[in-house]
């Protein structure tokens, strides 16, 4: 299963707020139609967040995000128009057990040790160089009526990442995944074919 990198890439960004104590990188996001981006937000529905912003991970920009549309762990936003979109897979396609399986992220590297040696402010600018996208290819192994589970470990910060079936469309939005001594390690998905 081949994807090219650069092209997710180009449509992808990280989802961040600035506070006090500096950057907080939230999750992934990407492009799906002019000026719409989709990530996730985990737990209950939460009160919008105030101060979101996207990092373009094509240049670094640094965009405004609105519109606030919650359903079930997936959030909508409104920001930059880009150019380019991740298609998503056709109404009513299916995905089976053993179906191979391609999700990209950008982990959360703000506590990396080779970010803390700057012993500055984290700004946009400075962490922009540290957002190196991460792959995890598999396969569906595991699924129920909303999500799906493909084998291979997500990190923070990946989950809102596209997850993309072999015909480079999305089939679905990586939420997340825990890790556990005991078991393989799975990352859960939110199943949109």
């Amino acid at each position: 299963m081949q994807h090219d990198l650069n092209r997710v890439a180009n449509c992808c960004g990280v989802v961040f707020t600035r506070t006090a104590a500096g950057l907080v990188h939230h999750a992934t996001a990407w492009s799906v139609g002019p000026g719409e981006w989709v990530t996730a937000w985990p737990g209950e529905e939460p009160d919008p967040v105030e101060g979101l912003s996207l990092m373009l991970a094509r240049d670094g920009s640094v965009h405004a995000l609105s519109g606030w549309e919650y359903d079930g762990g997936v959030l909508g936003l409104t920001g930059p128009d880009v150019g380019a979109v991740l298609p998503v897979h056709d109404e009513g396609a299916v995905l089976h057990k053993r179906d191979r399986l391609f999700a990209f992220g950008y982990p959360d590297n703000i506590d990396h040790p080779s970010i803390r040696l700057a012993r500055r402010e984290l700004t946009p600018e400075l962490y922009f160089p540290y957002l190196c996208p991460w792959t995890i290819q598999g396969h569906l192994c595991m699924f129920t009526s909303q999500d799906g589970f493909l084998t291979g470990r997500c990190y923070a910060g990946m989950p809102g990442g596209p997850v993309l079936g072999e015909d480079g469309k999305v089939v679905g939005v990586l939420l997340g995944g825990d890790a556990s001594p005991d078991h393989p390690p799975l990352s859960r998905f939110r199943r949109l074919a």
